[in-house]
């Protein structure tokens, strides 16, 4: 009796241990907490973000052989937009002014200037994926600009510079 009580005693420990060295191998990137989404109402400073980034974003384009000036083509599956609340501010980022209760995220290549929509937002921390749809350049820029919805005197776009970059 006393050996089987020393056996079941020596697995739950050998479990235990296990249990510990697993969890103490987690990325920090696990550990991260998911941030949930929040919708967007009236009264609040937000960040647009392209595929993470609001500063640097980059878009990668499906463009194949050689690159000839003023080629368009489609952004890459797996790429998206977001947007993230932020203390408002009375000169930078976007501001949802007294009515915006959605945000509507549209796209101007630098070459061709034709705004395109790539959607609506009703939340933040919401990605979004990017449409593969959507014809821009293969290289040069991008705007992508997340207005808020409906507008009011008070409201302010968030403008995210990506550069497009042709991917084989």
């Amino acid at each position: 009796m006393a050996r089987a009580r020393l056996l079941t005693s020596a697995a739950t420990a050998t479990a235990a241990g296990l249990l510990l060295a697993a969890t103490a191998v987690q990325p920090a990137a696990a550990l991260t907490p998911v941030q949930d989404p929040i919708p967007v109402r009236p009264g609040m400073g937000f960040q647009g973000l392209v595929n993470g980034k609001s500063v640097g974003a980059a878009i990668e384009m499906g463009c194949f052989g050689p690159i000839t000036p003023g080629q368009t083509g489609h952004p890459l599956a797996g790429q998206y937009i977001e947007a993230d609340t932020v203390v408002p501010s009375a000169t930078t980022g976007g501001y949802t002014g007294s009515a915006g209760t959605s945000l509507v995220v549209s796209v101007a290549g630098s070459a061709t200037g034709t705004v395109q929509l790539i959607g609506v937002l009703n939340n933040f921390y919401a990605p979004l994926p990017l449409p593969t749809s959507i014809t821009l350049p293969c290289s040069g820029t991008a705007k992508v600009a997340f207005s808020p919805a409906p507008s009011s005197p008070t409201a302010r776009d968030s403008v995210v510079a990506a550069t497009l970059v042709s991917q084989p």
